[in-house]
């Protein structure tokens, strides 16, 4: 029997699949989540490009209506050089020619 070690690497291994294919991975997505864990990760992504930017975590925690300890954590995750969170934002900003989200992912990040 699998464990749950071998579950996460298999999700993960989908999830690569499913990014092959630009229409299939917003729909696995949502057939693996519900609508308020989509928004919720969601809602991360944008905790963690604020807290890039520098705004103060009660600015983010207010204007996004999350607690100061969701913040708080994004800003532990933000800090790991090891976390898929920084090393995301670190491939954003090397990319010699962003294109699409990627540039304005970029513009969003440095302005």
């Amino acid at each position: 029997m699998s464990t749950p070690t071998d579950w996460r690497e298999d999700l993960v291994h989908l999830i690569q699949l499913a990014d092959e294919d630009p229409t299939v991975l917003p729909a696995l997505l949502e057939d693996l989540l519900t609508p308020e864990e989509l928004t919720a990760m969601a809602q991360r992504w944008q905790i963690i490009k604020e807290l890039y930017r520098g705004t103060p975590q009660r600015e983010i925690s207010q204007t996004l209506g999350v607690g100061v300890a969701t913040v708080t954590r994004g800003s532990r995750m933000l800090r790991n050089p090891q976390g898929g969170f920084r090393r995301i934002i670190d491939m954003i900003l090397s990319t010699k020619r962003p294109t699409g989200l990627t540039k304005a992912w970029r513009t969003q990040l440095t302005e």
